[in-house]
């Protein structure tokens, strides 16, 4: 479906066509918008629940150090910048170097531990199990992924025991935008301005069905605050 399909199956879905009308289409981009999320949300909780990206999560997955798209940098102090779009990690690695000229910095790789904030701070304060360049820890802050050890000498700032930083994670998707101009006081469709749906197709009607119960449930609470109002004295 692109987002005009969208827009009249949940008009055909409301009755709109039947009973004349039709959706507001900003309110219907904010159906969209939420529906968009609500449905990353679901499939995040099954992934972190089984530990799987399924079919319908793979235009959402994206890597960072592949041959389309360049690895994180990771700075003297030991952390790298998650992009803008980023959601939850996949996977790990980072990149260290065989000599020191700099030749071959993708010579080596090495998976990364993920552990949370008050994990990270005990493994870099008890020596048993300390982050080594051989096993590496990160934990995740804010916008920023922290990876240890950050350093082979603390006098040496630039001599890194990492470099890069390869991702593998879950991306936000593009919030979907029903583009439209009104004509002779119609609603027209503009695919030039409008955003499609970049879940894949086999999802589009789940998507659409959540669009229309974010209009049937505010219809409904809509109703009871009139009835509520009318039974006041």
């Amino acid at each position: 479906m692109d987002v005009n399909e969208v827009y009249q199956y949940v008009n055909f879905k409301l009755g709109k066509d039947q009973w004349g009308g039709y959706t507001p289409p900003d309110t219907f981009n904010l159906a969209m918008a939420n529906a968009n999320l609500h449905l990353l949300n679901e499939y995040l909780d099954q992934f972190e629940r089984d530990s799987e990206i399924t079919s319908d999560m793979h235009p959402m997955v994206k890597t960072l150090g592949d041959s389309l798209n360049p690895a994180l940098d990771i700075t003297n102090e030991g952390y790298a910048v998650l992009p803008d779009d980023y959601v939850d990690y996949a996977r790990l690695w980072v990149s260290e170097l065989s000599n020191s000229d700099c030749t071959t910095p993708f010579s080596k790789r090495r998976k990364v531990e993920v552990v949370n904030n008050e994990m990270f701070a005990d493994r870099n304060r008890y020596g048993l199990r300390s982050p080594r360049k051989e096993y590496p820890v990160a934990t995740i802050q804010n916008n920023k992924i922290y990876v240890l050890p950050s350093k082979v000498n603390p006098q040496l700032l630039s001599e890194k025991p990492f470099q890069k930083l390869m991702l593998t994670y879950i991306r936000r998707p593009n919030t979907p935008i029903f583009g439209y101009t009104i004509v002779d006081g119609e609603i027209v469709y503009d695919p030039a301005t409008s955003v499609q749906l970049e879940w894949p197709e086999q999802v589009h009607e789940a998507f659409a069905n959540i669009v229309v119960r974010y209009f049937a449930i505010n219809q409904e609470s809509q109703f009871n605050i009139e009835v509520t109002d009318k039974d006041k004295p």
